[in-house]
């Protein structure tokens, strides 16, 4: 019985320190920019949205075509610059490739979207065409959901 209880308390001990460990290894940061860049050359349309650790966003949208031209500055609420600093954290973990989706079956005419981030600790960036089921990294694809989600909610609602 003794034994018994020595066991749980070494497994107990090595599950708590085994959480702490991966704590330690997520490294939260409190300055970050991120660029996100959707263009495509074939109808001479970019949109690129700029996101600040102080909560500034800036929108700039041209379509070459029409000869439009837009830019717009939005404020992040805390709770949603909160939410992108776990993303990054996440992120950041990992090393993304430089590009994702421009296999030799890709289309040739869809959008690409470029993504840069730097941190007080990191920086990183890719580039996105066509990717593949299940290419991109499931930290990339949060983070990506995190800020189309984001975009949505504050440019696109407020055209």
């Amino acid at each position: 019985m003794k034994a018994k209880i020595v066991f749980w308390g070494i497994l107990l001990s090595l599950g708590l320190y085994g959480c702490k460990k991966e704590n330690e290894n997520r490294i939260m940061t409190d300055k970050f920019s991120i660029a996100y860049l959707r263009g495509s050359s074939w109808v001479d349309y970019s949109y690129e949205v700029i996101m600040e650790n102080n909560g500034k966003m800036q929108v700039i949208e041209d379509h070459g075509i029409s000869n439009l031209h837009r830019q717009s500055n939005y404020t992040i609420k805390h709770a949603d610059i909160d939410l992108i600093k776990e993303n990054l954290a996440d992120l950041s973990l990992i090393n993304i490739n430089n590009s994702y989706g421009f296999g030799e079956n890709a289309p040739k005419d869809l959008p690409v979207v470029l993504i840069k981030y730097k941190t007080d600790y990191n920086s990183d960036s890719t580039v996105i065409y066509s990717p593949d089921k299940d290419e991109l990294p499931k930290e990339l694809v949060s983070f990506l959901s995190t800020i189309g989600k984001l975009i949505s909610d504050i440019d696109m609602q407020k055209k």
